[in-house]
């Protein structure tokens, strides 16, 4: 880490903690991003101006767990294992691992399963993770996010992402015209699905992914790992039940019931 904090830590570079972002807008006018922000410990405002504004802070920070997976729920179905949020992995993940059975191989029946709901980047995480200590994962999911490897181009994907302002006619052509949106769109599905289909990951569910256009969500993975949750998927150490949702907890105490009928 201390190369990476050097180089963060250099003149003009600014950190703010304990910081509340409450609003983002745009002047029309000037073409400047006014951030107002409340000091948590103060409870200070201000608005702060910037000439760009780069949002990392996620899709879906709000824990929001249904209330037929709630711990209340699964105390009166009387189901045996434990149910958390991703969120809780880090404190979990101990007592989690000392509960189950990991598999000697990947036909191993006599291992536990752990269930995994959802698709996004924490959920492929944790299945990775727990697949390469050899437990046997099952991730259920109705869409895949989309994923991308480094884009080059930057200047070619922030015509194609659309913006606030539209300065050019190329950006104006791309995303306020029938025959532009068209091509649009048909752009940002050919690098989701080549991206998909350089990855070797199953097919069945290839057409089963977030857009990228449309997305609140688009994960970088970069150069690809032995050890990442694609290649371990394609190793056959992850399994999926897709398209479908979890419904709720079985009657055995040990199972959940899917949608599609199955448990």
């Amino acid at each position: 880490m201390p190369t990476p904090a050097s180089a963060l830590m250099t003149e003009g570079r600014k950190f703010r903690f304990q910081t509340e972002v409450l609003s983002i807008r745009c002047d029309d006018v000037t073409s400047t991003w006014l951030v107002k922000v409340r000091d948590i410990g103060t409870g200070t405002e201000e608005t702060l101006k910037y000439s760009r504004v780069v949002l990392c802070t996620g899709g879906c920070s709000t824990t929001s767990i249904p209330l037929s997976f709630s711990p209340e729920a699964a105390a009166k179905a009387e189901f045996r294992g434990p149910v958390f949020r991703t969120t809780q992995f880090a404190s979990e993940a101990e007592k989690l691992l000392v509960r189950v059975n990991p598999a000697e191989h990947i036909e191993d029946s006599g291992a536990d399963f752990i269930i995994t709901v959802g698709s996004g980047k924490s959920a492929q995480d944790i299945s990775g993770h727990l697949a390469n200590k050899s437990i046997k994962t099952t991730v259920v999911f109705e869409q895949m996010d989309a994923f991308l490897a480094d884009v080059t181009s930057p200047r070619f994907l922030s015509i194609i992402s659309g913006h606030y302002t539209l300065r050019s006619r190329l950006e104006r052509f791309h995303h306020t015209t029938w025959l532009g949106g068209k091509i649009t769109r048909a752009i940002w599905s050919a690098l989701a699905i080549a991206r998909w289909m350089l990855s070797r990951f199953p097919r069945i569910h290839l057409f089963g992914i977030h857009t990228l256009f449309w997305g609140i969500r688009t994960n970088d993975e970069g150069v690809g790992s032995p050890d990442g949750f694609h290649a371990l998927a394609n190793a056959g150490k992850t399994n999926f039940e897709s398209p479908t949702r979890v419904e709720t907890f079985g009657d055995d105490g040990h199972s959940v019931v899917l949608n599609n009928g199955k448990p």
